[in-house]
């Protein structure tokens, strides 16, 4: 439900996408209503025509990153992240904007993935999405560059050399 994903200033939201096409206002994710009346939301995040992200609260303005290089057929980690009365808005692991963003969370609402508040599909997300998050904490920005960094380049986190023969050790068999 969308008591679940109740936090009232602090919290990171992320997801990865990848656009099939750019349209204003595409919802990526979103916390409202159920009738998706435009007037009954806690918060969401739209990719826009402009290659930015968009941002909302039920209770401030709508904030835009302005253009982030987002492109239609290529994959990207993007994020927000509230704490106090702010807002910021990271693409594949960069902070692109920082703003004002005071918001009321509503508790009764219900969270949704690839659309937004209008009625039909004049808004919904054309594209992929993959690993959406709703997390309980403003996450530190290099949180957030190592969330995208851990799947955009593996090899990163992880090394690999040659394996290496047994010495004598136990071995491990009938897996």
């Amino acid at each position: 439900s969308g008591a679940s994903f109740d936090n009232h200033s602090n919290k990171t939201v992320s997801v990865w996408i990848k656009p099939g096409s750019l349209k204003s206002y595409a919802g990526l994710i979103a916390k409202e209503t159920s009738s998706r009346d435009g007037n009954s939301y806690s918060y969401g995040m739209c990719c826009h025509d402009d290659g930015g992200l968009i941002a909302y609260g039920g209770s401030g303005p709508w904030q835009t990153s302005g253009n982030a290089g987002i492109a239609t057929g290529a994959w990207y980690h993007v994020a927000f992240r509230t704490f106090n009365t702010n807002i910021q808005f990271y693409v594949n692991g960069a902070l692109v904007a920082t703003k004002p963003f005071p918001y009321n969370e509503q508790t009764a609402y219900n969270v949704l993935l690839g659309s937004q508040y209008a009625g039909g599909t004049t808004y919904d997300f054309n594209g992929v999405l993959d690993e959406a998050r709703i997390e309980h904490a403003a996450r530190a920005p290099n949180w957030i560059w190592a969330a995208w960094l851990n799947v955009a380049s593996n090899g990163v986190f992880n090394s690999y050399g040659s394996a290496i023969p047994n010495a004598g050790g136990p071995v491990i068999t009938g897996w």
